[in-house]
């Protein structure tokens, strides 16, 4: 039923203050992340490029690594309670050996090795690829080396020799 209010009805509620009050409700959103604990990359060390000391091809063996050159992978700052960082490695393989990298340099016959400092080659397929470093001092360094590869029963030539890692780290 509709009513209609007459206009003094109208003035008096004005006369005497009363308003009429509206409401309105609304809701919104709060987001945010909690990450998980991490290190960051010593200066230098993210997407980095390792320059191997040039060899004659004739200092390559039959078949075998040779210039070898030693590195590290460091990581600093890490959150409080990692005690460990686990770097898994892979890379292209190389076609006629599947633990070395493949070769997408104009040297023909070659390919790279990448081993941890024990010496055990750190495969291109992801097998056996995995090493674990002790998170000291909030750092964790893993020292490699990495060498040129002269693959079994193949033609070689000299030219450049460049090879892609990639490598995961899994925080403990």
């Amino acid at each position: 039923m509709l009513r209609l209010l007459s206009k003094s009805a109208v003035g008096m509620c004005c006369l005497f203050g009363t308003t009429i009050a509206h409401a309105q409700s609304l809701g919104f959103e709060m987001t945010g992340n909690i990450l998980p604990p991490t290190c960051r990359w010593a200066v230098g060390d993210g997407n980095r490029s390792i320059q191997l000391d040039a060899i004659d091809l004739r200092d390559l063996p039959a078949s075998g690594a040779a210039g070898h050159t030693p590195f590290q992978l460091v990581l600093e700052g890490c959150s409080a309670g990692i005690t460990q960082v686990m770097f898994a490695f892979s890379g292209n393989v190389d076609i006629s050996d599947p633990y070395r990298y493949r070769n997408i340099g104009s040297a023909k016959g070659i390919a790279m090795e990448l081993q941890s400092s024990d010496g055990r080659t750190l495969r291109a397929d992801g097998s056996d690829s995995t090493r674990t470093v002790v998170v000291n001092a909030d750092r964790a360094a893993l020292d490699l080396r990495v060498a040129y590869w002269r693959l079994d029963s193949q033609q070689t030539s000299s030219g450049t020799v460049i090879a892609v890692a990639q490598v995961v780290m899994t925080y403990q």
